[in-house]
């Protein structure tokens, strides 16, 4: 940039007869008309500092010969761009808005040049906002100095500018280079020079905040594990993922698992996104389903093939647990003989013969499939074999009470497993008093909502 000519600021003290501008013997706004005519330009009459170039240091001067100056405000003003972070799409078209705040310190005006890469985008327009307030005769369009700098963007009013406000908005148009750059700004030092202060009359101390830029196509996101959870044989379970485009360019998305399918037990299901052009900030949806068949863990993954340059074949891993059906295993310390099973959501109910054995399974025994949250009652007839451990583990539903009975003295225990819910998802009869020695026939009934 050129080099700063010191202000004169003693001119600031100047002779009436220094300033008057247009000869009359008089100070006022025929004086202003005169100045305003000649700015930016190398007028001697309203060039009042003689440093070849009229501008806001003039501007002071004969507003300070015609109004006196006061005292500096504590409060320093600022220059800003907004937003302070943002992206734009490469080959596309970056704007931003240039926002003043003189509120503490109003400016009688002065100019910012502005720094950016030129390897990464080009200046397009500067557009002053309609609603500025500023005299129009003291605006300036900045122009492109040299590769990245733009030279003196300008305004101001005789009367002042306060803030905040909007000073208008620049467009740029970015190159194909992708990555972060930023945007800067100083206080010009020549053409219009810096912000004068409207009380002072001096030169201010103004805060210039840039922006952050990242200049970046298509960016896919997605989940990078699903986990279904616990899903119960004979049960399918499923989840949605949404695939959402984070860049500033449209992401084109491919078949999905067009390289890596799922296999069964998995598959995908109620797919929008296949073929999909999704604009910055959209999204499309796919659910992953596991069917429970045999027990165990499964785990797959499946690709999501896009345009984002970083990642042009998203992996997403996919896991779940089969577990056995909705049910008992163990029943301990219990010679069992029958049991029930029903679901109190829908009222059916099956009669279960166990005949000693010490596993129940609630829907293998004809209990329809259950939905999750249904609530299950299950009922264990049997004789003690005596212990402190007369009790079992619930299977694929959570324990809310249990009622133990001792059908051969009469006892009876209820309670809830604390703490309540899925876990735990055992119990243990014999406490508060409750015991059943061998030999005495006894129930257990628990209930719970299915998983």
């Amino acid at each position: 940039m050129r080099t700063s000519v010191a202000l004169l600021l003693c001119m600031l003290s100047a002779s009436a007869s220094a300033v008057d501008l247009n000869g009359d013997g008089a100070l006022d706004n025929a004086d202003l008309d005169v100045m305003r005519a000649s700015f930016y330009k190398h007028d001697g009459r309203a060039d009042l500092n003689g440093d070849g170039i009229v501008n806001f240091a003039d501007l002071a001067i004969l507003k300070g010969a015609m109004t006196g100056a006061s005292a500096a405000p504590l409060v320093s003003p600022s220059v800003y761009l907004l937003p302070a972070d943002t992206g734009a799409p490469p080959n596309g078209t970056l704007t931003l808005d240039l926002w003043m705040d003189f509120s503490a310190d109003p400016t009688l005006g002065g100019g910012t040049d502005i720094h950016f890469t030129q390897g990464r985008m080009t200046f397009a327009s500067f557009v002053f906002d309609p609603n500025l307030g500023d005299d129009p005769a003291f605006r300036r369009v900045p122009n492109l100095e040299s590769p990245g700098e733009l030279n003196a963007l300008a305004f101001g009013s005789f009367d002042g500018l306060t803030g905040p406000a909007r000073v208008g908005t620049f467009t740029f148009n970015t190159k194909s280079v992708l990555g972060a750059t930023t945007i800067s700004m100083s206080a010009d030092d020549f053409l219009a020079g810096p912000f004068i202060s409207l009380a002072t009359l001096l030169p201010q101390n103004v805060t210039f905040i840039g922006s952050n830029i990242t200049i970046q196509g298509a960016n896919i996101s997605a989940p990078a594990t699903v986990d279904l959870g616990n899903v119960r044989q004979g049960q399918t379970e499923s989840k949605q993922v949404t695939v959402t485009n984070t860049g500033f360019a449209v992401l084109n998305i491919g078949q999905l698992g067009n390289t890596d399918p799922l296999a069964a037990p998995f598959s995908l299901a109620n797919n929008t996104c296949n073929g999909k052009h999704l604009q910055p900030n959209t999204s499309c949806t796919v659910a992953v389903r596991l069917q429970g068949s045999s027990q165990g863990v499964k785990n797959d993954s499946f690709n999501i093939p896009s345009n984002d340059a970083d990642t042009p074949s998203l992996s997403v891993a996919v896991t779940g647990t089969v577990v056995q059906k909705v049910g008992v295993n163990p029943i301990t310390k219990v010679t069992t003989t029958t049991a029930q099973c029903k679901n109190q959501t829908t009222g059916q109910t099956v009669q279960i013969n166990l005949a000693g054995a010490t596993s129940l399974n609630c829907e293998t025994a004809g209990l329809s499939p259950l939905a999750p949250g249904n609530i299950i009652v299950i009922q264990i007839n049997g004789t003690s074999q005596g212990g402190q451990n007369i009790g079992g583990t619930v299977k694929s539903m959570g324990l809310t009470q249990v009622t133990c009975q001792n059908l051969t003295s009469g006892q009876t225990r209820t309670f809830d497993p604390s703490p309540p819910g899925p876990t735990p998802r055992n119990w243990n009869c014999v406490g508060g008093g409750w015991s059943a020695p061998a030999g005495n026939n006894i129930r257990m009934t628990v209930t719970g909502p299915a998983d």
